[in-house]
């Protein structure tokens, strides 16, 4: 019969259990900060939206934080509209709706406007003259010189 005896000497094991202790908290305190994030941005797009359910525009908000601060990137995402047409000023009131209502800071608004290719009966009028305009102009692309380039520089009033 063959007896296998193991010493541990206390002061490793307490080194052990306090590093698993650590880790543990560690991941933790990760899951919660990710939780909060999520949490952040979606008090934020739902904010962002009822705000602009005024305009009874179909509005698409993403929201995302990039730095783990309290600062998001707000992109939304539109029909081209009149209202929206001066998006600075309808972002300066969405940054202290933002402020009150969730007490978070919106860093940066990105807009992108949807232009259809056909319009449809009750589109706004700002959307309808967009169209008539990028259809009347007609982009011709061929290759041309070097020369040609400066020649036309020149005509335009350029050095």
């Amino acid at each position: 019969m063959v007896t296998a005896t193991f010493t541990f000497e206390l002061t490793v094991l307490y080194f052990v259990a306090a590093n698993v202790i650590a880790i543990l908290a560690y991941v933790l305190f990760v899951k919660y900060k990710a939780r909060l994030q999520r949490r952040y941005t979606r008090r934020i797009t739902r904010a962002i939206l009822t705000y602009l359910r005024i305009t009874e525009v179909k509005v698409s908000v993403k929201c995302i934080n990039l730095e783990n601060d309290k600062k998001f990137i707000v992109f939304i995402e539109s029909e081209p509209m009149k209202r929206f047409r001066l998006s600075h000023l309808v972002e300066a009131t969405l940054r202290d709706h933002v402020r009150t209502t969730c007490e978070l800071e919106l860093d940066r608004i990105y807009w992108r406007f949807i232009v259809k290719e056909k319009m449809v009966e009750g589109d706004d009028e700002y959307m309808r003259e967009s169209l008539r305009s990028m259809v009347k102009s007609k982009y011709e692309i061929a290759d041309s010189s070097l020369e040609m380039f400066e020649e036309a520089n020149k005509s335009a009033g350029y050095r």
